[in-house]
């Protein structure tokens, strides 16, 4: 089973539990990230081979499996559940709201 956001919008004390996130939340992550994602993509996939180097235009290779909706989602996922066990991890994590332990400094 597949994890989408479509899905959990529906359901926003689940979406919050696996994100610490409301739906309109989310939606507003999701469009600020949107924003500067393709630009930041290209100039990544520019710096690695140039232009005029290229066979193919800039995005012109196999498509993501997922959207980029489906991919932040995943990602923030992440950050809240899994590496709350390390104590760098839970600095970067808590500025997304999930429950941390207090930062020491790390």
């Amino acid at each position: 089973m597949r994890i989408q956001y479509q899905q959990l919008k529906g359901h926003p004390n689940v979406l919050h539990s696996l994100t610490g996130l409301r739906p309109k939340e989310f939606e507003q992550l999701v469009a600020d990230i949107r924003s500067s994602l393709a630009a930041s993509e290209r100039k990544r996939l520019l710096k690695k081979r140039p232009e005029e180097e290229r066979k193919r235009a800039v995005g012109g290779g196999h498509p993501y499996a997922l959207p980029v909706q489906e991919q932040i989602l995943l990602s923030v996922m992440w950050l809240r559940l899994y590496p709350a066990s390390t104590p760098r991890m839970r600095c970067s994590v808590s500025s997304l709201g999930s429950p941390t332990l207090p930062c020491r400094g790390c």
